[in-house]
């Protein structure tokens, strides 16, 4: 089902794109044996039909859960992904994946939390630049404590969560 999934979502950007690969997946007997064979199919339907530039996302990768043949099939993909194709994996956990060969060639990027929480510097910045005000160390200190760096939480409280844009008015029931 995955690779429908993932084929029919290639398929939108590439017409024609898929025909061998879901004539492939209605042989689900053989499917259920060796799901590496599909990725295979898969893998030589991209180089046959893709010529330009693709990239592929699959959010929410977490859902699937560390038990699952997908991560098999998806290490299949990523060992022979041609050049064309780019991956992103959005996933709140490190997936199951052997990505030892990407780190090596150092073909693989890795955004974790600490890369996406604000700094207190950031936060100060973002309050200055955007918001036109300057926060004083004690609400800088209330934020951090409160949003934890997250720029969703900061930009929803300081416009709409109770603050109207002003720091001064900043209080800790606005986190509620």
């Amino acid at each position: 089902m995955f690779l429908g999934y993932l084929t029919y979502g290639v398929q939108q950007r590439i017409a024609n794109f898929g025909e061998t690969v879901f004539a492939y997946l209605q042989q689900a007997q053989e499917l259920a044996q060796q799901p590496e064979l599909a990725a295979d199919v898969l893998l030589n339907e991209i180089l046959e039909g893709i010529e330009q530039q693709l990239i592929v996302v699959l959010d929410d990768y977490h859902h699937l859960g560390a038990e699952t043949p997908i991560h098999a099939v998806l290490d299949r993909l990523i060992a022979y992904l041609p050049e064309v194709i780019h991956l992103i994996i959005i996933s709140r956990d490190i997936p199951p994946l052997t990505l030892a060969r990407l780190r090596s060639q150092d073909s693989l990027s890795i955004i974790d939390r600490a890369d996406l929480l604000f700094t207190d510097r950031e936060t100060q910045e973002l309050f200055r630049k955007v918001f036109g005000l300057a926060l004083t160390p004690e609400q800088l200190r209330e934020y951090r404590e409160r949003t934890h760096g997250w720029i969703r939480v900061l930009c929803r409280r300081s416009i709409c969560g109770g603050t109207g844009g002003d720091p001064a008015l900043f209080n800790a029931d606005s986190f509620a």
